[in-house]
Parts: structure tokens; C-alpha cells; sequence
């Protein structure tokens, strides 16, 4: 659990290293590579915070649980924790998980946003000639095929939570 904390926190510091050197530094490519990069580095952000956010909250339930006494004999008393403060309702667990469900089919771990990068790439490679002077709109057209497709898996895997 600690390792999701650290590495979460790591990922979004490197996150917000890598945005400032970017947007420090002039990034030679064309446009609809930066939306779609842009794109990529959203959801990579909010599955880190969704991640820290959850075990964090796993990791606050460990460590306030209720103390249950339980005597054995008339000399002994025994001090353990209630594993009933672990369960969570499913309200909270929807809560909770909806945003992971989210950036994991937009993330890199679903690969549908590297998915549009690699289909933009293609569409450089085979129209060369002309590529440097179309507009950002092909950009546009994969980015909203990318958010509706995460947002048709999303809607179909809610209401098994």
C-alpha cells in the first residue's frame, strides 16, 4: 500500500517535471501531437492522484480502526483491531474507484490514447507532403474518438460497481 503512495507521488512529480520542461523548452512537433500528448499526460495525472487518493484513504481505515477487548481469562486482556472497519460501502467503493476506472481506459495501462498517437504518426508518415501545413482538427477528430471510447467503456463498467 505504501508502494502506490510513493510511486503515485512520484509519477505526478515527474508529471509536472516533464509539463514544465515542456512547456520551457520549445517542443518541435506538430500540433496535433501536443493535443494528443497533452491528452495522454491528463489521464497519466489523474490515475497517479486517483491512485493516492485511494490508499491513502485504504491506509487512513488501517490505522484508525476501533480497538476490540476481548477477555480470555480473568487475568488476561487481549487489544486487536475490528477487520469490520475495513469494509466500505458500496457507495464509497463507486466513489473511489470510478476515477481509476476512468484514467485506466484512458491511460497508458488501456493504451487507447497511445492508440491515437500511433494513428496520428501514421497519418504523418503517409502524408508527408502536406502534413506540416494541415491543421489541428485530425488532432481533435482522435481525441474525441479516444474520450468516446474510454467514456463508452466507463458507462458499461459502472453499473457492475
Amino acid at each position: 500500500m505504501s508502494f502506490h503512495i510513493i510511486v503515485s507521488s512520484v509519477g505526478i512529480l515527474a508529471l509536472l517535471a516533464m509539463e514544465w520542461n515542456r512547456k520551457t523548452r520549445k517542443l518541435l512537433a506538430h500540433k496535433s501531437l501536443i493535443l494528443l500528448m497533452n491528452m495522454h499526460s491528463f489521464w497519466t495525472s489523474i490515475l497517479c492522484v486517483s491512485i493516492l487518493i485511494n490508499h491513502v484513504a485504504t491506509l487512513h481505515n488501517h490505522l484508525t480502526m476501533r480497538r476490540v477487548f476481548r477477555v480470555l481469562s480473568n487475568v488476561k486482556m487481549h487489544f486487536h483491531r475490528s477487520p469490520a472497519d475495513l469494509y466500505v460501502s458500496a457507495k464509497t467503493c463507486m466513489i473511489r474507484l470510478t476515477p481509476l476506472i476512468v484514467a485506466g481506459y484512458g491511460s497508458s495501462g488501456s493504451i487507447f490514447s497511445q492508440m491515437a498517437m500511433v494513428a496520428e504518426r501514421y497519418r504523418a508518415s503517409n502524408n508527408l507532403a502536406n502534413y506540416e501545413n494541415s491543421s489541428i482538427s485530425v488532432g481533435h477528430l482522435l481525441n474525441a474518438a479516444h474520450v468516446s471510447r474510454t467514456l463508452f467503456i466507463w458507462y458499461s463498467t459502472i453499473p457492475f460497481y
